[in-house]
């Protein structure tokens, strides 16, 4: 997890508990690199090249977000 103990653990019990910590850090850790990259891969079918815009090509505006007084 990125801290290292300072000294060893005398007890066997709280070894395992942070033995079992860890592995569980590493799976979450693991699954959620699997949903990112499941959520990338779903985002990127639907997304599409931009077009491509010269100077002086004529294009449609929406001022549907756009404050016209």
């Amino acid at each position: 997890m990125g801290i290292e103990p300072v000294r060893k653990i005398k007890v066997e019990a709280a070894s395992e508990f942070a033995e079992r910590m860890k592995k569980i850090h590493e799976e979450a850790q693991a699954a959620l690199v699997k949903a990112r990259e499941d959520m990338t891969q779903y985002a990127d079918q639907k997304r599409a090249e931009a077009p491509k815009y010269a100077v002086g090509d004529k294009v449609w505006l929406s001022t549907e977000d756009l404050k016209i007084n």
